[in-house]
């Protein structure tokens, strides 16, 4: 399928909007009118799925809780596969449109507008990607994750990610500790969970009991006690 790509740039002193259908090549009318049916969408829906998640108190439930309703609520949208595909949701596209669309109070602190949406995306781990991939939990395997930056941690290992119960021995066993790890602390924990679970070295870990996968958590954060 097909993404309208919008954005701003200055030209001669004047802000321009420029539209590009993405991604580049020959593309039938049918698919650009399936990009402008889903630029239509993004429109309507994006504002107001703003206004839903101001409601969410970052003091009282975290900010962290906030990413993954927004993760909640995009899954929703572009898991219609009448609107976007899952190569546009591989390579990053759908997430340079729906930025487009996303309030300033939507927006990680320090986001700059000077900034292409797809300058920031680094291996399809942009801010909207983490989000998207974190709303595939139940709340209740990952909010015991106290900051955004120790899910980013985890999600640039896909490793960690390939058997859910890797996150929910995790989470277990933090919740355990009489106080939450550090940002230094949980990096190294992170580090060491790298070493039993490798990304690059495939272990498919599914063939492993509970016991062992309980193991290498413990052993990941037993410096921590």
């Amino acid at each position: 399928m097909a993404i309208l790509i919008r954005r701003k740039v200055a030209i001669d002193s004047a802000e321009v909007e420029l539209k590009t259908y993405q991604p580049s090549g020959r593309l039938s009318k049918r698919e650009r009118e399936q990009a402008d049916r889903l630029d239509e969408a993004l429109k309507k829906k994006i504002p107001a799925l703003a206004q839903q998640l101001l409601k969410i108190d970052q003091k009282a439930e975290g900010v962290v809780r906030r990413w993954y309703v927004l993760g909640q609520e995009l899954r929703v949208l572009v898991d219609d596969s009448k609107l976007v595909s899952s190569s546009d949701i591989s390579s990053g596209l759908i997430w340079q449109a729906v930025w487009y669309y996303l309030p300033e109070s939507l927006r990680p602190a320090g986001s700059s507008d000077t900034e292409d949406y797809s300058d920031k995306q680094h291996k399809r781990k942009d801010h909207l990607s983490l989000c998207y991939e974190i709303s595939d939990f139940d709340w209740n395997e990952v909010g015991w994750i106290q900051r955004w930056d120790d899910w980013q941690q985890i999600a640039f290992r896909p490793g960690l990610l390939r058997d859910p119960r890797i996150i929910h021995a995790l989470g277990i066993a933090i919740s355990a500790l009489a106080t939450y790890p550090t940002r230094e602390v949980f990096r190294n924990v992170v580090k060491k969970l790298v070493e039993d679970f490798p990304t690059r070295q495939h272990r498919d870990s599914s063939l492993l009991s509970d016991d062992v996968i309980e193991k290498a958590v413990s052993g990941a954060l037993s410096f921590t006690r």
